[in-house]
């Protein structure tokens, strides 16, 4: 009888296994003919990096047999992003990868610090050299320009006894890049720039600043009428605050 319940937890427990490998979903992938082989592409997760976007895709080259002598790759060409209007807004020489097969992750990075908001299309071409067979592979992402907008100001006390000022600012799709404030008196002059150390980590975040109420000297400054000027990728917002009695 145990013997016959061993048998049946076996089985069951192979039916969930097989159950869960039978729901798990293939990866998507784009696909064409190499004669000796098969092209797939597979678009990965893109990536942000020091504020500038990147296109990732994973290409496969899987050969129908293996050779010490098989020299033929893929060459990749005709590589560009275009805007929603059809104009060129960054382009790629061509190169030669996977010689013999194999996978490479290949990345696209653009810069969208002066583009405005839209839909922006990857075009690239693959060629497969064993035969000049040619396959034309498309991505499209959505850009928005970003914005910022002023949401606080409040002065903190510290423990020591001195006061702190924390100015808080809503960013709005500027995930990757890293904002900058400056701070002018009522004269115009500048009196204090703080630049952060950390990247914007989402797309709709509130970010925050904290002034010593000092300017960049070390001096404290005077009761005044003071502009706060954040920018961040090329966009900017300014912001007046009257700071007396602190």
């Amino acid at each position: 009888m145990n013997h016959l319940k061993k048998i049946v937890s076996v089985l069951l427990l192979l039916c969930l296994i097989a159950g869960c490998v039978a729901s798990a979903e293939p990866e998507k992938a784009q696909a064409m003919d190499a004669g000796d082989g098969t092209v797939k592409v597979y678009d990965l997760d893109n990536e942000f990096s020091n504020g500038k976007f990147r296109f990732c895709e994973k290409i496969v080259y899987q050969k129908n047999y293996k050779s010490d002598f098989d020299s033929y790759g893929l060459t990749l060409k005709n590589e560009y992003v275009v805007n929603s209007a059809g104009k060129k807004v960054a382009t790629w020489k061509s190169t030669e990868i996977l010689k013999g097969g194999g996978t490479k992750k290949e990345t696209y990075t653009v810069d969208f610090t002066r583009l405005p908001s839209g839909t922006y299309t990857l075009y690239f071409t693959i060629r497969a050299n064993y035969n000049g067979y040619e396959g034309r592979f498309t991505r499209k992402v959505n850009h928005s320009a970003g914005t910022i907008k002023y949401n606080s100001g409040k002065i903190v006390t510290n423990t020591d006894g001195s006061k702190t000022l924390k100015v808080t600012y809503q960013v709005i799709q500027l995930k990757g890049y890293t904002p900058k404030l400056e701070i002018y008196n009522s004269a115009g002059k500048k009196v204090c720039t703080i630049s952060s150390n950390s990247a914007i980590s989402t797309n709709d975040n509130l970010y925050y600043f904290y002034w010593k109420i000092k300017d960049d000297g070390g001096n404290i400054v005077g009761y005044d009428t003071f502009t706060f000027k954040v920018t961040c990728n090329g966009k900017s917002c300014n912001q007046k605050l009257t700071l007396k009695n602190y």
